[in-house]
């Protein structure tokens, strides 16, 4: 009977060692699952923030090459109206000077007279050998402007395709009266008495323009407060306008 006991006694204990040893690997498999699963899922994270960013990377990557065509295109524009301006500036250069030819040649007959042409500050001038000058306040020509005029307005007669702008000035003090308001007023004034009298010769109107410019570009500025610099300021000169319905093909 004490056998019998002892064996069952060493029964119950293997049955019970085995059974722990199981519980600890299964604890042990359970850890090592949780560690694995947890692994994954951080791996998973990354690859979500790897895509993420791989997106974002793509997007601004778009952005870059939009903004690239984008400035192409531009830089491509801005080279276009550059090369038209320098066509523009070439033609106009060119008109210029085939006007200036021109004119040159027309006026040849009339050299004797004193006509000559002048260039200054990229402006093309008729001038006689005597200016065109008025007194303090004044609008009425003189004997010696009226013959130029005259012979002005043969050459202008014999040129119809010749434009010219008739420019006033006056001297640098200024004027208010019940005729003229200031000196822009007086400068138009004289301009357009010179026209009337072009007209007056048999010019047609639609060769002439008249303007003026006041004070404000004296031809002599030694010292404004002189006789002699207000006399020559007081003045009207004629400006050559060449034809340039040439280039309004460029700007189209």
């Amino acid at each position: 009977m004490k056998h019998l006991n002892l064996l069952v006694a060493l029964l119950v204990l293997a049955v019970a060692g085995q059974s722990c040893v199981s519980s600890k690997k299964f604890n042990a498999l359970m850890a090592e699952k949780d560690a694995m699963a947890q692994s994954l899922s951080d791996y998973q994270n990354k690859l979500k923030a790897m895509e993420a960013e791989k997106m974002q990377l793509a997007e601004e990557r778009d952005n870059l090459n939009s903004k690239m065509a984008s400035t192409q295109k531009d830089l491509d524009a801005m080279k276009n109206q550059l090369d038209a301006a320098k066509k523009a500036s070439d033609a106009s250069g060119a008109e210029l000077s085939n006007v200036k030819t021109a004119l040159k040649n027309a006026l040849s007959y009339y050299e004797k007279s004193g006509l000559t042409v002048q260039t200054r500050d990229d402006r093309m001038y008729l001038t006689g050998a005597q200016p065109i000058l008025f007194k303090s306040g004044s609008v009425r020509l003189s004997k010696e402007g009226r013959d130029f005029i005259a012979t002005l307005a043969e050459t202008l007669k014999a040129n119809p395709e010749l434009i010219m702008m008739v420019e006033g000035h006056t001297d640098s003090r200024s004027i208010s009266s019940a005729r003229y308001a200031d000196n822009w007023d007086l400068s138009v004034i004289r301009a357009t008495s010179v026209v009337r009298e072009l007209v007056k010769n048999g010019v047609a109107a639609n060769q002439l323009t008249a303007a003026g410019r006041g004070e404000h570009a004296p031809a002599d500025t030694s010292d404004p407060a002189t006789t002699d610099s207000r006399q020559a300021n007081r003045r009207t000169e004629f400006v050559v306008l060449p034809r340039l319905s040439a280039l309004s093909g460029l700007m189209k």
